[in-house]
């Protein structure tokens, strides 16, 4: 059976993107706090990182305090830093207070992923 790496989470940015470039490609690092996602605690808090147009509108559209849906692929990181983070494929930036059904509509971010160059290693500035 083949395996796969697949996650979706829902949050809330708790502070502002970082952003820098890498091997020139854009990057952007966000953390996010997701509820019922904590050992005991009520909520999980979970570094999240965008690369080039994901990280685009990372930077563009999104603050602290912005809720967002996420797919991404779980990393581990072994060295510095916390040891695991969300590399995003899919982005949607979902409105403060839950929609209307006239009153607003969901913004999808859907790049397709083959069109970007990840690099090999992320590292922690």
């Amino acid at each position: 059976m083949a395996e796969f790496n697949t996650v979706w989470l829902s949050g809330v940015l708790t502070g502002d993107v970082d952003t820098y470039k890498k091997q020139g490609l854009q990057v952007a690092r966000f953390y996010i706090d997701v509820e019922g996602a904590g050992d005991g605690r009520l909520q999980g808090n979970f570094k999240v990182v965008a690369f080039g147009n994901h990280a685009e509108v990372a930077m563009k559209d999104l603050q602290k305090g912005s809720r967002v849906l996420i797919m991404g692929a779980l990393l581990e990181r072994r060295r510095g830093g916390r040891g695991i983070e969300i590399r995003v494929r899919r982005l949607l930036l979902l409105p403060a207070e839950a929609p209307e059904a006239e009153r607003e509509e969901f913004r999808v971010t859907d790049i397709d992923e083959d069109d970007e160059q990840v690099p090999q290693e992320e590292t922690e500035d």
